[in-house]
């Protein structure tokens, strides 16, 4: 009986020890980044002992407390390249149930991983082309309401169009169909005039969005001629969620998301949805109508991984409403307006890494129903003309990656895209009278190709990437009741070097031959757009390119500085012409060619501090005529900087465009505008951030680019979010 007094009486003592924190014999814990991913290697500081330890590969460490460490004091030190330095003090870390200490990445772009490049994984500073991503981080940060102004300061992208939610992206001079639009590597394809917006893919759903600045169709055929836009939505958190919330101020603009994900041993998921409306927003002038809109996604990923093997299945769905279209005439009663718009993408990815040994075996397919409604509206007339368009897009990538040896890895692609049931209908409505049209009907397209790329490296400091494709592309429809039909055949090559230069320095060449396939609207639709009207033109010529770009790159764990020339020279390319009446039609230009340079840096003069920023200079003309080209953006500049001070950040950014006094044919010229915006923020815990932005602080009235029909941009707006995450 003694001796069991005696040992509860041991155990008591023990259990009370245990729970006073000064007692513990070691200190441990968990460290992670801010979106719960286990960080491994960073170095542990205990003070003033210096008792130090490592983080293992699942974030986990663990240091032994010396005895003589009076019980309340000690400090944590976290350090490690590529993150912001941490400390906590350890009587806060111990009373702590969860032991997680969050980590912040800085961003160094030496760190930058490329997907979409190469169709492999690969660090920036290697890839021979001109590249750029936008990380889950800086989506959080920059409080973006569509995915336009996601890559918004991206070196080489600007928008084009008359803007609104429904921007589209151009690369280096060249939009409207000649940048190539992805989602998770499924391509994305609309009829409008201006090209694909991707506007109905909230940011607070994507992951990553890689910009690939070079010719692509090699890898990825038709449209990817100045390059490729692609947004990820995948690799997200094995377990726990987030809770998102943002506003804006001008706009009225608010939205929420969610995401949840689960690993379950061999299995995982995830899921989101995403809810935001907006008001019309206000210029230095006035309010601009028509620009707000209402738009609800939602995503479900479900993965099976098992011995080297890999099956993910997606569904991506997204519906926009009362999606304003603004003008610069600014007109209450008389404007355009897309009260639908419908995508669904349905994806079904499958890789092997044991089929054959040193292969892997990718495959994917997927489907994407879509639809889109347009309103043109004259109340004073009681007029009102409606285009409504569905069609499915469908496609298929089969890759297999093969190391031949230790300095060459091979590629054998084999790819398709389709569309289906394409059809677009026109009806006015005057005085209430109905009149119904169908421009085009039964509208197909198939792009079939075969490519083949091959990478070695076996020269010291030297790799050589290069590949060839051959498409056969066809297309058919109903023009005004009669059957029109085209088909061609296009190859396509590229060929690319990169050269290390000593230790901190790399160079790259490559050239290529790109084309284009006139979209089924470009050549058989005659009707109404959201640009007034538009005559189709049958006889248009596939466009075809000779592509020229070299770039030099220094890179060290504290800066990083980009140079890039390039000169791209487009065969038969597709212009629009402006015709009376606010027409619009396209045209062939024998030989159109755009040359440029850009420059992009990043320093770290002090942990806590970095500064970073780009420029560009663009030059578009016709070789026959001289004349310039649409859609290439006046030279501009953008200088900004950033400062950490543990949980808190800000930064600054000024953006300064110079005039454009050589518009294109459909362009008028513009002025040159400044803008200064603000953002910062603070990492209250692990769990909960919060972000705020301001927009134009200056409330300078300008016109982003010289389309004649773009409204004046947003004046002085205050954006605010927050987010908090769920383990």
């Amino acid at each position: 009986m003694k001796v069991l007094k005696a040992s509860v009486i041991f155990l008591l003592g023990i259990g009370m020890l245990n729970a006073y924190p000064g007692a513990e014999r070691r200190v441990a814990g968990i460290i992670k980044d801010i979106d719960r991913q286990p960080v491994a290697g960073v170095k542990v500081v205990l003070l003033p002992s210096l008792r130090t330890a490592r983080s293992s590969e699942d974030g986990s460490f663990a240091i032994p407390l010396p005895a003589d460490l009076p019980a309340g004091e000690g400090m944590l030190q976290f350090s490690k390249e590529g993150y912001y330095r941490n400390s906590v003090t350890l009587e806060k870390f111990l009373k702590r149930r969860d032991r997680v200490v969050f980590m912040v990445p800085t961003e160094y772009l030496t760190e930058e991983i490329s997907v979409s490049a190469l169709n492999r994984e690969e660090k920036k500073t290697t890839v021979p082309i001109a590249e750029s991503s936008v990380s889950r981080l800086e989506i959080k940060e920059k409080l973006a309401a569509n995915l336009v102004e996601t890559v918004d300061h991206t070196p080489g992208v600007h928008f084009i169009g008359s803007g609104g939610n429904k921007a589209t992206p151009s690369i280096r001079g060249f939009g409207r169909k000649r940048v190539l639009m992805l989602l998770d590597g499924a391509r994305i394809t609309s009829d409008r005039r201006a090209g694909t917006s991707a506007s109905f893919i909230p940011p607070e759903l994507i992951s990553r969005v890689e910009v690939v600045r070079s010719a692509s169709s090699v890898l990825y055929g038709s449209d990817a001629i100045s390059g490729i836009i692609n947004a990820q939505t995948g690799d997200r958190m094995e377990s726990g969620g987030t809770l998102s919330l943002n506003a804006d101020s001008n706009s009225r603009r608010v939205g929420g998301s969610f995401t949840y994900g689960r690993q379950l041993g061999r299995f995982s998921f995830s899921t989101g949805g995403y809810y935001g409306q907006a008001g019309n927003y206000r210029s230095p002038r006035g309010e601009v109508y028509h620009s707000g809109f209402q738009n609800a996604a939602g995503l479900l990923e479900l993965n099976y991984r098992h011995g080297g093997r890999e099956l993910s299945f997606s569904y991506f769905g997204a519906r926009g409403t009362d999606i304003g279209k603004p003008g610069r005439e600014n007109r209450e009663r008389v404007y355009d307006q897309y009260p639908r718009e419908e995508n669904h993408f349905l994806r079904l990815n499958y890789s092997d890494h044991r089929l054959l040994k040193n292969t892997r075996w990718e495959t994917l397919v997927y489907l994407n129903p879509s639809r889109v409604d347009l309103d043109k509206r004259n109340e004073p007339e009681a007029k009102t003309e409606s285009s409504h368009t569905e069609s499915v897009n469908l496609g298929f990538k089969s890759l297999i990656h093969k190391s031949a040896g230790k300095h060459l890895a091979l590629q054998l692609g084999l790819d398709f895209f389709g569309r289906t049931g394409l059809s677009i209908d026109n009806v006015t409505v005057t005085d209430g009278l109905k009149e119904r049209v169908v421009p085009l009907d039964d509208g197909r397209r198939s792009d079939l190709g075969l490519f083949v790329t091959a990478d070695y490296d076996g020269i010291p400091g030297l790799d050589i990437f290069g590949g060839v494709r051959y498409t056969f592309l066809g297309m058919k429809a109903l023009s005004d009741g009669e059957p029109r039909k085209k088909s061609d055949q296009a190859p396509s090559a590229f060929l690319a070097v990169s050269q290390k230069l000593g230790r901190h320095f790399s160079a790259f060449f490559n050239l290529g031959k790109a084309f284009r396939l006139p979209s089924l609207s470009e050549s058989f639709y005659t009707g109404i757009t959201g640009r007034r009207y538009v005559i189709g033109n049958e006889r248009l010529e596939p466009e075809s390119s000779f592509n020229l770009d070299a770039g030099i790159r220094f890179y060290s764990p504290h800066a990083f500085l980009g140079l890039y020339g390039f000169s791209y020279q487009v065969r038969d390319m597709i212009e629009r012409y402006r015709v009376d009446g606010g027409i619009y039609t396209y045209g062939n230009v024998d030989r159109g060619q755009v040359n440029g340079v850009e420059m992009e840096f990043q320093f770290f003069p002090v942990q806590s501090l970095e500064i970073f920023g780009h420029g560009i200079v663009y030059q578009g003309r016709s070789r026959e005529t001289d004349d310039p080209l649409n859609d290439v953006p006046s030279p501009k500049i953008l200088l900004a900087a950033k400062y950490i001070l543990n949980r808190f950040w800000l930064e600054a950014n000024f953006l300064y465009s110079f005039p454009k006094e050589d518009p294109g044919p459909a362009e008028v010229a513009n002025d040159a505008y400044r803008r200064l915006d603000f953002k910062g923020g603070v990492y209250l815990s692990s769990r909960l951030f919060f972000y705020a932005k301001i927009q134009n602080l200056l409330n300078e009235a300008y016109y982003a680019n010289p389309d004649p029909d773009i409204p004046l941009a947003p004046g002085f707006a205050l954006s605010a979010g927050c987010q908090y995450n769920i383990f």
